[in-house]
């Protein structure tokens, strides 16, 4: 710094907190573009109607980048709903409660469902996936007492997994694995009201008298 006296222009002596004065070290990593995704189906065939942690499908996530690579920020994930005939369906009408678990550890419990429309967004709070990993969300649902009889899907499409380049914030494009194909399914299952009652008849055949 050439520092001066604003009136005389005499100089200024200038001192230094450290001499040299340097800046942080910045880590220059290449930019992430993509997620891989395989979605495997869970649900199963026929459903009780008021039934708790069902798991409906899992996801594996893979930050398909090489070391130096800049980190994936998962900021959401959108499921669709429709029945069998690719109807779309209300997705508070027929859930109770959304959870999502990654790698063991619970990311997003939902209650409350929307009562309009046929999809349902859940927060994932912005975790982070390194380059060259991968992590295993299930899905998991509670099927509402109040559900109507019928059938029910849930899908993934590549737009609904919303992930972005943790450097940047630059939306990534969400592409298949390997063998697997977009968007993800859980299957369809069939909602069944749960058995309440039990109708037993009974007949006695102890004779009248017995001999001691």
């Amino acid at each position: 710094f050439d520092a001066s006296d604003a009136n005389t222009h005499a100089p200024v002596a200038v001192f230094y907190a450290s001499d040299p004065t340097v800046g942080a070290t910045v880590s220059v990593e290449a930019p992430a573009e993509t997620l891989r995704a395989r979605g495997t189906p869970a649900l199963p065939v026929t459903v009780g109607i008021g039934q708790t942690n069902v798991t409906a499908m899992t996801l594996l996530l893979r930050h398909p980048g090489d070391p130096g690579s800049a980190r994936i920020r998962l900021d959401s994930l959108t499921l669709a709903c429709r029945d069998e005939s690719r109807a779309p369906r209300l997705p508070g009408t027929f859930i109770g409660r959304l959870r999502l678990v990654r790698d063991g550890i619970e990311v997003a419990n939902l209650t409350g469902l929307p009562g309009t429309g046929s999809t349902v967004a859940a927060a994932l709070g912005g975790w982070l996936l390194e380059p060259a990993d991968s992590s295993l969300v299930r899905v998991m649902v509670d099927i509402a007492a109040t559900a109507p009889v019928g059938s029910l899907e849930l899908t993934v499409s590549g737009a609904g997994v919303h992930a972005v380049d943790a450097n940047s914030g630059l939306a990534l494009r969400v592409e298949p694995l390997a063998g697997a194909e977009l968007p993800m399914y859980s299957g369809l299952t069939r909602l069944a009201s749960p058995a309440r009652d039990l109708s037993a008849g009974l007949a006695s055949r102890i004779p009248a008298a017995l001999a001691a």
